[in-house]
């Protein structure tokens, strides 16, 4: 695996099938985006055993997925922000073909109107959303961003614990017409103050 200082530029520009393994990603900067996916490519991305550590107050998107042709697994990665930064952005990805399976969040942290996870598909894009085996521990502010899915989205296996919701949602889901459904099962929250 390799360190990544995040400073003031992209560390990795994906135009072909890409698998990232051990890797730790730390925002050290004003640079907005870390892994950048190119919207004239048409791949899969995996990513494995990954750390995404936030420690600047600068807006930043990890992982930035401009293609609604690409797919992405994330497997075993943990996201950080033990130091409160208020605009820690996981993922954003305009296909929904997305995967995140086992991963640790620590005070994942959005912002107004802007989720730490969002997904916002075009009508063509490919696969489904899928949230499974997951540790979520002190989410502020909005955690998930799910908008204009035409998948069934799965959501299970997961652990959601203390944070305090302060009178705002944790999940923001909007399903396109003919999707009437969406997976939501064995979950479990602990300790949240809403």
């Amino acid at each position: 695996g390799v360190a990544f200082d995040i400073g003031l530029v992209i560390a990795i520009i994906v135009e072909a099938q890409c698998e990232i393994r051990n890797c730790v990603f730390n925002h050290i900067g004003s640079a907005s985006t870390t892994i950048l996916i190119n919207p004239s490519v048409s791949t899969s991305v995996f990513i494995e055993n990954c750390i995404f550590n936030e420690q600047s107050s600068s807006n930043v998107v990890f992982v930035d997925n401009r293609s609604p042709d690409s797919t992405l697994y994330f497997l075993n990665c943990s996201l950080l922000n033990e130091n409160s930064q208020p605009n820690t952005r996981f993922l954003y990805s305009i296909s929904e073909a997305v995967t995140i399976d086992s991963c640790n969040f620590v005070q994942p942290a959005g912002y107004t109107n802007i989720q730490a996870i969002r997904i916002d598909p075009s009508s063509n894009s490919i696969g489904s959303f899928s949230f499974i085996n997951n540790d979520v521990f002190n989410a502020i502010n909005r955690l998930i961003g799910l908008l204009r899915l035409y998948q069934t989205p799965i959501f299970a296996n997961n652990t959601f614990h203390d944070f305090n919701r302060n009178r705002s949602y944790f999940m923001d889901v909007t399903l396109c017409s003919p999707l009437n459904s969406f997976l939501f099962e064995n979950n479990t929250y602990r300790n949240i103050v809403g």
